[in-house]
C-alpha cells in the first residue's frame, strides 16, 4: 500500500514540470478507459492535443461521451475498479485493492482518471511482470491498429479482446488487423458498394442538407407552433425521399422546445418532443451550433441531450476568417459548459466561414486544417478534420459535378457540397428542393452524387478514402 501512496504523490503532487504526452501514454489511456485499440483519428488528435500531461488527457478521456456511456452514474465504485483492472490486466483486482480504491474515490482523495494512472504506474513498478506485459501488449496492438489508419470502433474493441500477456496473442491480433486493412481500404468500401458503385467509377459528390436555428430564434417564439410545423413538413419530405437532415440549433431553439411544447403540440410527433421525433422516428441528426454570446458549444450539446437526444461530435458551423476571430484553436480541446456540469469534445468541423457569411471560402472535400492562419491548407498530421460545405447552394452541387466531369479536381478524392437552409427559409427551401428534386435524383441514379448526413460523410471518408485530406476551393 505504501507503493500506491508514493505513486500517487509522484503523479499528482505537482512538483514536476508538465511533459509532452507520448503516443504510448495516449494508447495506455485507450486501453484503460475504453478497453480498445485507438482509432487512427483519435490517436492523431490526442498526440497533437494542447493538454500537456497524461493526467490532463486522462481527465478529458473520462469526460468523453464514450466514457460516460461505459461508466454511467449508476455504476458503483466497486464495479468501476473491477472494470479498470479487467481493461488493463484481463483480471479482477484483489479484494484489498478494491476496498482501498473505493475508499479513495469516496473520500475524494483521487479522481477516476488519477486512479487509472496510479494503477498503471503500479504495474510498471511491480516485481510481477504479467500485468505490465499485458499492458504493453495491448499498447502495441492499439498502436498497430491506429498506425494502419483504422478507425472503426467495433473493430477496435474486437482486435483487443483476446490480447493477453502472451506474445502469440499480439501476433494473432496483428494478423486480424492486417486482414481488416486488406479488406477495408480503397474506394470500394461497403458504403459505396451498397449503393451500387462499381470499381473504377467516377467519385460521387457527397451532399448534405443542413438547417440552422440561431440565437435570434428567441424573437420567433410567438410563432413557434408555425415554425415547428414547417420543420416537421420539411423533415418528413426529406425522409420520404431518402434524404437525411442535419439540424444544427443554437440554444434558443432548445429553450423554446423546453418552454413551449405541450402534449397537444406533440400529438403531431408521436408524443415526443421535436428533437426526439426527428432522430428516433425519421433518422435525422442533431449537431451543436453556437455563436457563444450566451451559451457555448458544450452548453448547447447539454441542452440537446437534456431533451433526450445524443448530440453529435460535429461542430455545426464556426468562424475561421479573419484569423483573429477564428474558433479553430479553441475547438481543439474539450469544452466545459459555462452553465451546466457537462463537457463536450468536437471531433469534426463543418461550416467554416466568416461572421455573417459574407465572404465565405467555397471549399469542397474533407481536410485537416494546418492551423488558424492557414485553415484552408491540408495537414494530414493535424487533428481535427473539417467537412467542406462548398457554396451552400443547390447550384454548387451542379458546379462541382461539372468540375469532376471536366477533370478539374483530383481523381479518387472525396468531394462534398451542402444544401443550406436558414431558419427563415424552411418553407422556401423545401419548395426549391422539390423543384430540383427530379434533377438531383437523376444525378443520384447516375451515381454522380450521394445524399448523406454529415456522420456518414465522415465515416465514408475514413472507410472509403483512407482519411486522406483533400480540398477543392472554388476559383
Amino acid at each position: 500500500m505504501l507503493k500506491i501512496l508514493i505513486t500517487l504523490f509522484l503523479l499528482f503532487s505537482g512538483s514536476s514540470l508538465p511533459a509532452l504526452v507520448s503516443p504510448d501514454e495516449v494508447l495506455e489511456l485507450y486501453v484503460g478507459t475504453f478497453n480498445r485499440a485507438a482509432d487512427a483519428d483519435g490517436l492523431n488528435y490526442w498526440k497533437n492535443d494542447s493538454l500537456p500531461t497524461q493526467e490532463l488527457q486522462a481527465t478529458a478521456f473520462f469526460r468523453s461521451d464514450e466514457a460516460q456511456n461505459l461508466y454511467p452514474r449508476s455504476m458503483s465504485k466497486e464495479e468501476l475498479v473491477i472494470t479498470i483492472y479487467q481493461n488493463l490486466f484481463n483480471r479482477s483486482a484483489e479484494e484489498a485493492g478494491i476496498i482501498y480504491w473505493v475508499e479513495q474515490l469516496n473520500s475524494g482523495a483521487v479522481t477516476r482518471s488519477q486512479m487509472l494512472l496510479a494503477i498503471i504506474e503500479g504495474a510498471k513498478d511491480t516485481q510481477d511482470g504479467n500485468d505490465l506485459t499485458t499492458i504493453n501488449n495491448k499498447v502495441e496492438v492499439g498502436g498497430y491498429y491506429a498506425d494502419n489508419g483504422l478507425s472503426d470502433i467495433s473493430d477496435a474493441i474486437a482486435v483487443m479482446s483476446d490480447v493477453t500477456d502472451n506474445v502469440i496473442s499480439v501476433e494473432s491480433a496483428k494478423l486480424e488487423i492486417d486482414y481488416l486493412v486488406d479488406n477495408s481500404h480503397g474506394s470500394q468500401c461497403s458504403y459505396l458498394q451498397d449503393r451500387g458503385f462499381m470499381e473504377g467509377s467516377v467519385e460521387p459528390v457527397f451532399v448534405s442538407v443542413v438547417l440552422h436555428y440561431e440565437e435570434s430564434f428567441n424573437s420567433m417564439r410567438p410563432r413557434f407552433f408555425e415554425h415547428r410545423e414547417n420543420l416537421i413538413a420539411l423533415a418528413v419530405f426529406l425522409e420520404e425521399n431518402g434524404i437525411k437532415l442535419n439540424l444544427q440549433p443554437d440554444w434558443a431553439f432548445m429553450q423554446a422546445v423546453e418552454d413551449l411544447e405541450d402534449d397537444v403540440m406533440r400529438l403531431s410527433t408521436n408524443g415526443k418532443n421535436i428533437l426526439r421525433y426527428l432522430v428516433e422516428d425519421l433518422g435525422h441528426e442533431i449537431d451543436p451550433h453556437a455563436h457563444e454570446h450566451r451559451y457555448n458549444y458544450a452548453d448547447v450539446a447539454y441542452m440537446i441531450q437534456n431533451l433526450g437526444v445524443t448530440p453529435s461530435n460535429i461542430v455545426g458551423g464556426l468562424i475561421v476568417d479573419p484569423p483573429e476571430d477564428s474558433k479553430y484553436d479553441y475547438l481543439l480541446s474539450p469544452i466545459d459548459a459555462s452553465s451546466f456540469d457537462y463537457t463536450w469534445q468536437a471531433q469534426w468541423l463543418w461550416g467554416s466561414g466568416t461572421s455573417g457569411h459574407t465572404h465565405d471560402t467555397a471549399a469542397s472535400g474533407i481536410w485537416r486544417p494546418q492551423g488558424t492562419y492557414n485553415f484552408y491548407e491540408n495537414d494530414d498530421d493535424a487533428s481535427l478534420p473539417c467537412i467542406g460545405k462548398y457554396t451552400n447552394e443547390i447550384d454548387g452541387i451542379y458546379d462541382i459535378i461539372q468540375k469532376i466531369e471536366n477533370e478539374e479536381v483530383e481523381a479518387d478524392r472525396m468531394l462534398t457540397a451542402t444544401i443550406f437552409i436558414g431558419q427563415g427559409e424552411v418553407v422556401s427551401m423545401k419548395n426549391q428542393i422539390q423543384l430540383e428534386l427530379e434533377t438531383l435524383k437523376e444525378y443520384e441514379e447516375q451515381k454522380k452524387l450521394i445524399f448523406a448526413p454529415l456522420s456518414e460523410v465522415a465515416q465514408s471518408w475514413q472507410e472509403c478514402y483512407d482519411a486522406k485530406g483533400y480540398l477543392f476551393i472554388q476559383p
